[in-house]
């Protein structure tokens, strides 16, 4: 019986060894066939897209910005392939460039929501919450039910201490989603900000039975405003 289990294992290995090779054949044959079409059509976007495409499944980003860039540059309002070149520079840690392209995609197409997101979340990161409003809010419009975008909406609203409707946005964002400790959270956070101590300390309660860490955190902060005032 042990042998058995041991040669089942030993099957197991020996087939994530082979299918692994034959991924990776898969991946290097994509990317040949999409370096052939660019080759033969270098005045074809579409192929410098695939290419890009294909070379960012590979992990060779610096590649695929510049497969993109070329795609971008023949067709100067190719959606998608804008909105792939901001991913890259995001990945590669380059704020500036990606900014740059995930605007161009909503100056293309008002109603792109993953650009507006990636906006929403980059501006965020360099605190500069104006920005992250502005586009989190163009989320939440394009779809009402990301619970995720009416969060950070709440978020950017805390930061620019509009307090009213960073409660907004958190009651939005936990009618979606009743189980979000960090929406719980936010939502008692701001409403000890204007004051309202016993809502506050609603919001501890229900943190209890989701997150008792979270709770604990917020009640210090709720008992540290009573002693300041």
């Amino acid at each position: 019986m042990k042998f058995q289990k041991f040669m089942f294992f030993i099957t197991l290995l020996i087939f994530s060894f082979v299918s692994g090779v034959f991924a990776q054949e898969s991946v290097d044959q994509i990317i040949k066939k999409c370096e052939n079409a660019v080759i033969n059509e270098p005045q074809n976007a579409d192929a410098y897209y695939k290419l890009g495409c294909a070379y960012s499944d590979a992990g060779r980003h610096e590649d695929a910005i510049s497969a993109l860039r070329n795609a971008v540059a023949l067709k100067p309002d190719f959606v998608e392939a804008h909105y792939k070149l901001g991913l890259e520079y995001k990945r590669l840690f380059m704020p500036v460039e990606a900014v740059k392209e995930f605007k161009q995609v909503v100056k293309l197409n008002p109603d792109h929501l993953k650009a507006h997101y990636n906006l929403g979340m980059i501006y965020g990161w360099a605190g500069i919450a104006k920005g992250a409003v502005k586009h989190f809010k163009e989320v939440v419009r394009i779809d009402p039910k990301c619970e995720s975008g009416h969060f950070n909406l709440g978020v950017a609203y805390g930061i620019l201490r509009m307090h009213k409707k960073a409660i907004e946005a958190y009651k939005n964002a936990i009618s979606l989603k009743p189980d979000d400790a960090e929406a719980h959270y936010g939502l008692g956070y701001e409403y000890n900000q204007i004051g309202d101590r016993e809502a506050a300390l609603k919001e501890v309660e229900v943190l209890k039975k989701l997150n008792k860490e979270m709770a604990v955190k917020l009640y210090k902060i709720i008992q540290n405003k009573k002693k300041g005032e």
